[in-house]
């Protein structure tokens, strides 16, 4: 059995998450036609990049659920994680992460900041990021496509999250607990090198669900000059 595989079998010991949740979690990483036909790829190539870079996005993602629920063990049973987990499978999990994201990583955040590789990882694996649940209760990805051009994969998406985060007062300073729902738009960029994809870059972009709404023209069913006596 490979490192790799040794390391997502020892991750899946602590999710539960059943392939359905995953799913819905990561999507499912479409490939329009008119984008397939583009890159000039046979639908076999497109088929082994589309299934190698969802299996990489899943490993990521198994292992972000699985401190989650190492911290939420070390919080409910009052003992610290260095008990709950040995080093050396820390040690193991950063590496695969560090194996399936590339060095010159970056993430622009929604708000603009810009975030390296290495504090990526640390928020993953510090059980940080902790949405409510995996899947349609917590986070879920709504659409997605995958355009392929040679070496070089480009995703784009939606997802929401449900869970709870840190938030200060403005005005007080205090620090608090509370449960939020975020919807965002993303661009993952994907590189094919030494043998295997890599993440090297990300860009998440708010997505408020808009109160009012256009009910004609472009993106609806209806004509731009139609009207409710028609």
């Amino acid at each position: 059995m490979s490192v790799e595989k040794q390391q997502r079998s020892q991750s899946e010991k602590w999710t539960d998450l059943t392939k359905a949740e995953l799913d819905q979690t990561i999507g499912e990483f479409t490939v329009e036609e008119n984008g397939a036909q583009a890159a000039g790829l046979t639908e076999e190539q497109i088929a082994e990049t589309r299934a190698a870079i969802k299996k990489l996005v899943a490993d990521a993602t198994t292992i972000s659920d699985k401190y989650i629920k190492i911290k939420a063990l070390a919080k409910s049973s009052g003992k610290p994680v260095a008990e709950l987990i040995d080093q050396a499978e820390v040690d193991a999990d950063r590496a695969l992460l560090n194996h399936l994201v590339g060095e010159e990583y970056r993430l622009v955040a929604p708000h603009g900041e810009i975030v390296g590789k290495q504090r990526c990882i640390d928020r993953m694996m510090s059980g940080a990021i902790r949405p409510q649940a995996l899947g349609r209760d917590g986070f879920e990805t709504t659409e997605d496509v995958l355009q392929v051009h040679g070496n070089t994969a480009v995703y784009t998406g939606t997802f929401s999250m449900q869970g709870k985060w840190l938030t200060e007062d403005e005005g007080t300073g205090q620090i608090t607990e509370k449960p939020r729902e975020f919807t965002y738009r993303t661009i993952h960029t994907y590189t094919f090198r030494d043998g295997r994809w890599q993440l090297t870059a990300s860009q998440m972009t708010d997505a408020p669900k808009p109160k009012v709404r256009f009910a004609t023209g472009p993106g609806t069913d209806r004509p731009a000059d139609w009207r409710p006596e028609d």
